[in-house]
């Protein structure tokens, strides 16, 4: 199975990726190749992950990694990671 990023995955990553690098090009480096890891391990059993809460969809799922969950899409051959975010991040639309 392949693993596709979407462009919105890449650009929060892009934002995490630099945080962490402003306080240590280790730790940076540290978290991405780990969390390219677990994204890789994906394709072994997607389904094992929990189903995603928002969406709610048996194909839409989250992995969860370092208080970030990053929701995947299963397709017939391929998995899109759409995004990544702080799961203790409030709504700010409820407000």
């Amino acid at each position: 199975m392949k693993i596709i990023p979407s462009e919105q995955f890449l650009a929060q990553l892009n934002s995490i990726l630099e945080f962490y690098f402003d306080k240590s090009e280790q730790v940076a480096n540290k978290f991405r190749d780990e969390l390219s890891l677990k994204i890789k391990n994906i394709a072994h059993m997607p389904y094992r992950f929990r189903k995603n809460q928002t969406l709610n969809k048996d194909n839409v799922r989250d992995l969860i990694y370092k208080g970030y969950v990053i929701p995947f899409e299963i397709n017939d051959d391929t998995i899109v990671v759409l995004s990544i975010y702080r799961c203790n991040l409030p709504n700010l639309l409820d407000n």
